[in-house]
Protein backbone atom coordinates (compact mmCIF):
# COMPACT_ATOMS: atom_id res chain seq x y z
CA UNK A 1 0.00 0.00 0.00
CA UNK A 2 2.74 2.45 -1.07
CA UNK A 3 0.31 5.33 -1.63
CA UNK A 4 -1.49 4.73 1.69
CA UNK A 5 -4.94 4.83 0.09
CA UNK A 6 -6.08 1.53 1.61
CA UNK A 7 -5.15 2.48 5.16
CA UNK A 8 -6.64 5.95 4.81
CA UNK A 9 -9.89 4.39 3.60
CA UNK A 10 -9.95 2.31 6.81
CA UNK A 11 -9.33 5.36 8.99
CA UNK A 12 -12.10 7.57 7.62
CA UNK A 13 -15.18 5.58 8.87
CA UNK A 14 -13.94 5.87 12.47
CA UNK A 15 -14.01 9.68 12.43
CA UNK A 16 -16.85 11.97 13.44
CA UNK A 17 -18.18 13.86 10.37
CA UNK A 18 -16.57 17.17 11.37
CA UNK A 19 -13.11 15.47 11.44
CA UNK A 20 -13.40 13.78 8.06
CA UNK A 21 -10.87 16.09 6.47
CA UNK A 22 -7.85 15.21 4.37
CA UNK A 23 -5.34 16.78 6.76
CA UNK A 24 -6.78 14.93 9.79
CA UNK A 25 -6.79 11.59 7.96
CA UNK A 26 -3.23 12.23 6.79
CA UNK A 27 -2.03 13.06 10.32
CA UNK A 28 -3.58 9.89 11.76
CA UNK A 29 -2.12 7.89 8.89
CA UNK A 30 1.36 9.25 9.64
CA UNK A 31 1.02 8.38 13.33
CA UNK A 32 0.14 4.78 12.48
CA UNK A 33 2.88 4.36 9.88
CA UNK A 34 5.52 5.83 12.23
CA UNK A 35 4.60 3.50 15.12
CA UNK A 36 7.83 1.67 16.00
CA UNK A 37 6.16 -1.59 17.00
CA UNK A 38 4.81 -2.22 13.51
CA UNK A 39 8.01 -1.43 11.63
CA UNK A 40 9.49 -4.41 9.77
CA UNK A 41 12.57 -4.57 7.59
CA UNK A 42 12.47 -6.30 4.25
CA UNK A 43 14.54 -9.18 5.62
CA UNK A 44 11.84 -9.98 8.21
CA UNK A 45 9.09 -10.51 5.61
CA UNK A 46 8.10 -13.80 3.93
CA UNK A 47 9.14 -15.96 6.88
CA UNK A 48 8.34 -19.32 5.31
CA UNK A 49 10.33 -21.95 3.34
CA UNK A 50 11.27 -21.11 -0.24
CA UNK A 51 9.44 -24.17 -1.56
CA UNK A 52 6.07 -22.82 -0.35
CA UNK A 53 3.57 -21.24 -2.75
CA UNK A 54 1.09 -18.85 -1.18
CA UNK A 55 -2.38 -19.51 -2.61
CA UNK A 56 -5.57 -17.84 -1.39
CA UNK A 57 -6.69 -20.84 0.63
CA UNK A 58 -3.40 -22.34 1.86
CA UNK A 59 0.36 -22.47 1.66
CA UNK A 60 1.37 -25.30 -0.67
CA UNK A 61 4.72 -26.99 -0.11
CA UNK A 62 5.62 -27.75 -3.73
CA UNK A 63 8.26 -30.24 -2.60
CA UNK A 64 5.91 -32.48 -0.60
CA UNK A 65 2.56 -31.18 -1.99
CA UNK A 66 1.44 -30.68 1.62
CA UNK A 67 -1.19 -27.98 2.21
CA UNK A 68 -0.29 -25.77 5.18
CA UNK A 69 -2.77 -23.33 6.78
CA UNK A 70 -1.99 -19.63 6.56
CA UNK A 71 -0.37 -18.03 9.60
CA UNK A 72 0.32 -14.38 10.57
CA UNK A 73 3.84 -15.53 11.47
CA UNK A 74 4.64 -15.97 7.77
CA UNK A 75 4.41 -12.21 7.09
CA UNK A 76 3.73 -13.16 3.47
CA UNK A 77 3.46 -10.21 1.07
CA UNK A 78 2.88 -12.17 -2.17
CA UNK A 79 -0.11 -14.34 -2.95
CA UNK A 80 -1.13 -16.17 -6.12
CA UNK A 81 -4.73 -15.00 -6.80
CA UNK A 82 -6.19 -18.50 -7.07
CA UNK A 83 -7.35 -21.26 -4.71
CA UNK A 84 -5.21 -24.39 -4.73
CA UNK A 85 -8.02 -26.74 -3.69
CA UNK A 86 -9.84 -25.77 -6.89
CA UNK A 87 -6.74 -25.83 -9.09
CA UNK A 88 -5.69 -29.35 -8.11
CA UNK A 89 -9.03 -30.73 -9.33
CA UNK A 90 -8.50 -29.37 -12.86
CA UNK A 91 -7.32 -32.15 -15.18
CA UNK A 92 -8.14 -30.73 -18.60
CA UNK A 93 -7.31 -27.59 -20.56
CA UNK A 94 -7.77 -28.05 -24.28
CA UNK A 95 -6.79 -24.53 -25.33
CA UNK A 96 -3.72 -24.47 -23.07
CA UNK A 97 -2.55 -27.84 -24.37
CA UNK A 98 -3.13 -26.75 -27.96
CA UNK A 99 -1.11 -23.58 -27.37
CA UNK A 100 1.76 -25.35 -25.57
CA UNK A 101 1.96 -28.07 -28.22
CA UNK A 102 2.20 -25.38 -30.89
CA UNK A 103 4.96 -23.24 -29.32
CA UNK A 104 7.22 -26.07 -28.15
CA UNK A 105 9.39 -28.07 -30.54
CA UNK A 106 10.59 -30.59 -27.95
CA UNK A 107 9.46 -32.15 -24.68
CA UNK A 108 12.43 -30.74 -22.75
CA UNK A 109 11.52 -27.21 -23.96
CA UNK A 110 8.09 -27.72 -22.42
CA UNK A 111 9.55 -29.04 -19.14
CA UNK A 112 12.02 -26.15 -18.87
CA UNK A 113 9.27 -23.60 -19.46
CA UNK A 114 6.76 -25.07 -17.00
CA UNK A 115 9.41 -25.61 -14.30
CA UNK A 116 10.47 -21.98 -14.58
CA UNK A 117 6.86 -20.80 -14.39
CA UNK A 118 6.42 -22.95 -11.27
CA UNK A 119 9.51 -21.37 -9.71
CA UNK A 120 8.00 -17.95 -10.44
CA UNK A 121 5.14 -18.75 -8.06
CA UNK A 122 7.63 -19.09 -5.19
CA UNK A 123 10.51 -17.11 -3.71
CA UNK A 124 12.98 -19.93 -4.43
CA UNK A 125 16.05 -18.41 -6.13
CA UNK A 126 18.46 -21.34 -5.92
CA UNK A 127 18.43 -21.97 -9.68
CA UNK A 128 19.83 -18.46 -10.36
CA UNK A 129 18.35 -18.47 -13.86
CA UNK A 130 16.37 -16.18 -16.12
CA UNK A 131 14.29 -17.05 -19.17
CA UNK A 132 14.18 -15.36 -22.56
CA UNK A 133 11.61 -16.18 -25.24
CA UNK A 134 13.19 -15.54 -28.63
CA UNK A 135 11.73 -15.63 -32.12
CA UNK A 136 10.07 -13.74 -34.93
CA UNK A 137 6.92 -11.73 -34.31
CA UNK A 138 3.52 -13.35 -34.12
CA UNK A 139 4.71 -16.62 -32.60
CA UNK A 140 3.04 -16.30 -29.20
CA UNK A 141 5.88 -14.91 -27.09
CA UNK A 142 3.87 -12.01 -25.67
CA UNK A 143 0.88 -14.30 -25.23
CA UNK A 144 2.94 -16.71 -23.14
CA UNK A 145 4.17 -13.86 -20.92
CA UNK A 146 0.61 -12.55 -20.48
CA UNK A 147 -0.48 -16.01 -19.37
CA UNK A 148 2.27 -16.15 -16.76
CA UNK A 149 1.47 -12.64 -15.52
CA UNK A 150 -2.23 -13.46 -15.22
CA UNK A 151 -1.42 -16.60 -13.25
CA UNK A 152 0.92 -14.80 -10.83
CA UNK A 153 -1.22 -11.68 -10.40
CA UNK A 154 -0.41 -8.10 -11.37
CA UNK A 155 0.38 -7.05 -7.78
CA UNK A 156 3.29 -9.51 -7.76
CA UNK A 157 4.87 -8.26 -10.99
CA UNK A 158 7.27 -5.55 -12.15
CA UNK A 159 8.06 -4.76 -15.79
CA UNK A 160 11.65 -3.57 -16.19
CA UNK A 161 13.61 -4.36 -19.36
CA UNK A 162 16.99 -6.07 -19.28
CA UNK A 163 18.92 -2.97 -20.37
CA UNK A 164 16.89 -0.78 -17.96
CA UNK A 165 17.88 -2.74 -14.84
CA UNK A 166 21.23 -0.96 -14.60
CA UNK A 167 19.59 2.49 -14.43
CA UNK A 168 19.32 4.23 -11.08
CA UNK A 169 16.13 3.55 -9.08
CA UNK A 170 14.91 0.78 -11.42
CA UNK A 171 15.97 -2.15 -9.25
CA UNK A 172 13.73 -0.80 -6.48
CA UNK A 173 10.74 -1.73 -8.67
CA UNK A 174 11.64 -5.42 -8.15
CA UNK A 175 11.40 -5.21 -4.35
CA UNK A 176 8.77 -7.63 -3.06
CA UNK A 177 7.85 -8.97 -6.52
CA UNK A 178 7.66 -12.59 -7.66
CA UNK A 179 8.24 -11.84 -11.33
CA UNK A 180 9.89 -9.21 -13.47
CA UNK A 181 8.73 -9.55 -17.06
CA UNK A 182 9.29 -7.51 -20.18
CA UNK A 183 7.99 -8.17 -23.68
CA UNK A 184 9.75 -6.83 -26.79
CA UNK A 185 13.21 -6.69 -25.23
CA UNK A 186 15.51 -4.15 -26.86
CA UNK A 187 18.15 -5.63 -29.17
CA UNK A 188 20.64 -2.87 -28.34
CA UNK A 189 23.92 -4.02 -26.88
CA UNK A 190 23.92 -4.77 -23.14
CA UNK A 191 27.05 -3.05 -21.87
CA UNK A 192 26.69 -3.86 -18.16
CA UNK A 193 25.48 -7.29 -17.05
CA UNK A 194 26.73 -6.93 -13.46
CA UNK A 195 23.35 -5.77 -12.07
CA UNK A 196 21.58 -8.77 -13.60
CA UNK A 197 24.13 -11.15 -12.08
CA UNK A 198 23.71 -9.52 -8.66
CA UNK A 199 19.91 -9.76 -8.86
CA UNK A 200 20.15 -13.48 -9.63
CA UNK A 201 23.00 -14.21 -7.23
CA UNK A 202 20.98 -14.52 -3.98
CA UNK A 203 23.01 -11.72 -2.37
CA UNK A 204 21.67 -8.54 -0.79
CA UNK A 205 22.02 -5.56 -3.10
CA UNK A 206 21.66 -1.82 -2.62
CA UNK A 207 18.78 0.08 -4.19
CA UNK A 208 16.94 3.34 -3.67
CA UNK A 209 13.68 5.06 -4.51
CA UNK A 210 13.70 8.64 -5.73
CA UNK A 211 13.64 11.07 -2.82
CA UNK A 212 14.10 8.32 -0.20
CA UNK A 213 17.00 6.74 1.64
CA UNK A 214 18.65 3.76 0.00
CA UNK A 215 18.29 0.29 1.46
CA UNK A 216 19.46 -3.30 1.02
CA UNK A 217 17.23 -6.10 -0.26
CA UNK A 218 17.51 -9.63 -1.58
CA UNK A 219 15.80 -10.10 -4.92
CA UNK A 220 13.61 -13.16 -5.35
CA UNK A 221 11.72 -12.15 -8.49
CA UNK A 222 12.18 -14.42 -11.50
CA UNK A 223 13.08 -12.78 -14.81
CA UNK A 224 11.27 -13.45 -18.08
CA UNK A 225 11.90 -11.48 -21.26
CA UNK A 226 10.89 -11.82 -24.90
CA UNK A 227 12.68 -10.58 -27.99
CA UNK A 228 12.75 -10.97 -31.75
CA UNK A 229 16.54 -11.04 -31.73
CA UNK A 230 18.92 -11.66 -28.83
CA UNK A 231 21.12 -8.69 -27.84
CA UNK A 232 24.90 -8.79 -27.86
CA UNK A 233 26.52 -8.75 -24.42
CA UNK A 234 29.66 -6.64 -24.23
CA UNK A 235 32.32 -6.69 -21.53
CA UNK A 236 31.44 -10.20 -20.32
CA UNK A 237 34.81 -11.90 -19.67
CA UNK A 238 33.47 -15.23 -18.41
CA UNK A 239 30.32 -17.31 -18.73
CA UNK A 240 28.66 -16.01 -15.54
CA UNK A 241 25.90 -14.26 -17.49
CA UNK A 242 25.38 -17.00 -20.05
CA UNK A 243 25.23 -19.87 -17.57
CA UNK A 244 22.27 -18.12 -15.92
CA UNK A 245 20.38 -17.79 -19.21
CA UNK A 246 17.63 -20.09 -20.48
CA UNK A 247 16.42 -19.52 -24.04
CA UNK A 248 13.15 -20.80 -25.46
CA UNK A 249 13.07 -20.38 -29.22
CA UNK A 250 9.62 -19.68 -30.69
CA UNK A 251 9.60 -19.40 -34.47
CA UNK A 252 6.32 -21.07 -35.52
CA UNK A 253 3.62 -18.72 -36.74
CA UNK A 254 -0.01 -19.87 -36.86
CA UNK A 255 -1.58 -19.93 -40.30
CA UNK A 256 -4.78 -18.36 -38.97
CA UNK A 257 -4.13 -16.33 -35.77
CA UNK A 258 -7.02 -16.35 -33.32
CA UNK A 259 -7.67 -12.84 -31.90
CA UNK A 260 -9.66 -14.40 -29.04
CA UNK A 261 -6.95 -16.87 -28.04
CA UNK A 262 -5.84 -15.06 -24.87
CA UNK A 263 -9.43 -14.91 -23.62
CA UNK A 264 -9.71 -18.65 -24.15
CA UNK A 265 -6.39 -19.32 -22.43
CA UNK A 266 -7.31 -17.06 -19.50
CA UNK A 267 -10.38 -19.18 -18.82
CA UNK A 268 -8.07 -22.20 -18.42
CA UNK A 269 -5.49 -20.51 -16.17
CA UNK A 270 -6.15 -22.95 -13.28
CA UNK A 271 -5.08 -25.82 -15.55
CA UNK A 272 -1.95 -23.89 -16.62
CA UNK A 273 -1.09 -23.23 -12.95
CA UNK A 274 -1.65 -26.90 -12.16
CA UNK A 275 0.79 -27.93 -14.91
CA UNK A 276 3.44 -25.52 -13.60
CA UNK A 277 3.07 -26.63 -9.96
CA UNK A 278 3.32 -30.31 -10.94
CA UNK A 279 6.43 -29.52 -13.02
CA UNK A 280 7.97 -27.69 -10.04
CA UNK A 281 7.19 -30.63 -7.76
CA UNK A 282 8.91 -33.00 -10.21
CA UNK A 283 11.94 -30.68 -10.20
CA UNK A 284 12.13 -30.78 -6.40
CA UNK A 285 11.95 -34.58 -6.15
CA UNK A 286 14.66 -35.16 -8.79
CA UNK A 287 18.20 -35.88 -7.57
CA UNK A 288 20.09 -32.58 -7.49
CA UNK A 289 16.90 -30.50 -7.83
CA UNK A 290 18.25 -28.75 -10.93
CA UNK A 291 15.97 -27.17 -13.50
CA UNK A 292 15.68 -28.86 -16.88
CA UNK A 293 17.82 -27.18 -19.55
CA UNK A 294 16.66 -28.16 -23.01
CA UNK A 295 19.10 -29.03 -25.76
CA UNK A 296 17.66 -26.19 -27.84
CA UNK A 297 18.40 -23.77 -25.01
CA UNK A 298 21.98 -24.99 -24.63
CA UNK A 299 22.58 -24.52 -28.36
CA UNK A 300 20.98 -21.04 -28.44
CA UNK A 301 22.89 -19.83 -25.37
CA UNK A 302 26.18 -21.06 -26.85
CA UNK A 303 25.44 -19.22 -30.10
CA UNK A 304 24.65 -16.03 -28.19
CA UNK A 305 27.92 -16.40 -26.28
CA UNK A 306 29.84 -16.77 -29.52
CA UNK A 307 28.12 -13.74 -31.02
CA UNK A 308 29.05 -11.67 -27.97
CA UNK A 309 32.63 -12.92 -27.43
CA UNK A 310 35.00 -13.19 -30.40
CA UNK A 311 37.55 -15.13 -28.31
CA UNK A 312 34.99 -17.74 -27.31
CA UNK A 313 33.80 -17.88 -30.93
CA UNK A 314 37.33 -18.53 -32.19
CA UNK A 315 38.01 -21.14 -29.50
CA UNK A 316 34.81 -23.07 -30.21
CA UNK A 317 35.41 -23.06 -33.95
CA UNK A 318 39.14 -23.80 -34.01
CA UNK A 319 40.03 -25.65 -30.80
CA UNK A 320 39.24 -28.92 -29.08
CA UNK A 321 38.35 -28.09 -25.48
CA UNK A 322 38.83 -30.75 -22.84
CA UNK A 323 40.80 -32.06 -19.89
CA UNK A 324 44.30 -33.20 -20.90
CA UNK A 325 44.31 -31.36 -24.23
CA UNK A 326 47.48 -29.50 -25.11
CA UNK A 327 48.40 -26.82 -27.63
CA UNK A 328 51.86 -26.72 -29.17
CA UNK A 329 53.66 -23.43 -28.92
CA UNK A 330 54.15 -21.72 -32.26
CA UNK A 331 57.77 -21.10 -33.23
Amino acid sequence: DYSGTKLKALIEPYLYPKYKKNNVIRQIFNLIVDTDSIQRGFETLNQYPDTYINFQDCMLNAETMEEIPHSPEFYAINQIPFRWKEIKKITEGKEVEKFLNFIFTSEDDRKMFLEYVGLSFSKDTRQQRFLTLCGVGGTGKSLAIRMIEAAIGQKNISNVGLQELSRRFNTSLLVGKLLNSSADLSTEMLEDSSVMKKLLGEDSIFTERKGENGFMFRNYSKMIFSTNSLPVISGERNNAFFRRLLILEMNKRPDNPDPELFSKLKQELPYFIHLAVVALHELYVRPGKVITISENSKRAVMQMWRDSDVVESWLSENCTIGSGEKADRLK
